[in-house]
């Protein structure tokens, strides 16, 4: 039986909480709540429709993980397409594009197909602030305001791999495991 996966890193720390706190307030002042269905602040990397869920962990589970490493914030930014989301930005550095294109071979060698969305040329490294439940109006009042606020943060590290899974039913995210990297 096919499912959805991801492959991402679960923020922890300081950002962590700053994003929970970034959540709260989207949800308080916009009531912009679909963030939070993935409970998870994260950077995700890449999400496929995979039949043989065995032989992607075996394959992560062979995986050797690098050091971990810091990547870069640069402020808040926004997609219009295809969804309204405000985002951290994340430099796209030489490291973290290597680790990317590493773990999005493993999705492709191991699902039946990836998420164009998240290829390569598509992939915009971020951390989703809100996304596609908040009105036109309050998704550009709401960015504006965060292009005003001092960012605490300037870098993130990295320092696991979670593989989630998606519920077809429900569409519930639970994260089925976390390798550390070294």
């Amino acid at each position: 039986m096919s499912c959805i996966v991801g492959i991402l890193t679960l923020l922890s720390g300081e950002i962590r909480d700053e994003v929970l706190e970034l959540w709260n307030y989207f949800d308080q002042m916009y009531d912009s709540k679909l963030v939070k269905s993935f409970e998870h602040p994260n950077v995700s990397y890449q999400s496929g429709i995979c039949e043989d869920i065995d032989a992607l962990i075996s394959r992560l589970n062979d995986f050797d993980f690098p050091p971990k490493f810091e990547i870069e914030i640069e402020g808040f930014d926004k997609f219009t397409n295809p969804q309204n989301t405000i985002y951290m930005k994340i430099i796209k550095s030489d490291q973290l594009s290597k680790f990317y294109d590493e773990l999005s071979n493993i999705l492709k060698d191991n699902c039946i197909k990836t998420f164009d969305l998240y290829e390569s040329k598509n992939w915009v490294p971020h951390i989703t602030i809100t996304m596609n439940d908040i009105s036109e109006i309050n998704f550009h009042k709401s960015f504006d305001e965060l292009q005003k606020k001092e960012s605490n943060w300037k870098s993130v590290l990295i320092d696991n791999v979670a593989l989630v899974i998606m519920n077809a039913l429900t569409h519930e995210l639970t994260v089925f495991n976390v390798w550390k990297l070294k």
